[in-house]
């Protein structure tokens, strides 16, 4: 999981991308750890490389960011889900595993409509407690009124954070 931990964010760079028509500049969020999984602060933009498509781009700026990473999981427990839904809780696991105690992390399922499982906490116990009470349900999953809600969630707190949503695969009937 060593990719989605760098892009939990800790650090912007700012690289010159260069596009058919014209050079832009985009920004990248990245989180730098040592060993132990400390944050490394003190990183200059020469010590990064950034690479799209094969092509390396010069990285302009880097920049630490204080702000908190903040993590809401969609889970998609509608239709046919208890076909899928220990893999799903299995997964959900191992996702939180990777990110419970450090990033504020919450749980919404979607079917017949949103539902908060888990509000923000970093708290395993009540992380691992909210997998087990993701059930499944014969509605349709409510994937854009979830991201209303979660985005709602958010916008209420008023303060500066890096938002991160994820969602599980809807699967298609066979």
């Amino acid at each position: 999981m060593s990719c989605f931990r760098a892009a939990l964010g800790g650090i912007v760079l700012l690289c010159a991308m260069s596009v058919p028509s014209a050079q832009s500049t985009r920004q990248v969020w990245v989180r730098v750890a040592d060993r132990n999984g400390a944050a490394v602060k003190a990183l200059s933009a020469d010590q990064f490389t950034v690479i799209e498509d094969g092509v390396s781009f010069p990285t302009i700026k880097a920049e630490p960011m204080q702000w908190p990473t903040r993590l809401t999981v969609l889970v998609d427990n509608g239709l046919k889900s208890s076909e899928y839904l220990l893999n799903l809780r299995n997964g959900v696991r191992g996702l939180f595993s990777e990110v419970a105690g450090t990033v504020e992390t919450s749980l919404l399922t979607l079917a017949p409509q949103p539902r908060w499982i888990v509000r923000p906490t970093t708290d395993r116990g009540q992380l691992e407690k909210g997998i087990g009470l993701i059930t499944p349900d014969g509605g349709t999953g409510r994937f854009f009124e979830g991201l209303l809600e979660a985005v709602d969630r958010a916008a209420k707190d008023k303060v500066n954070f890096f938002p991160l949503w994820w969602s599980s695969p809807a699967r298609s009937a066979p």
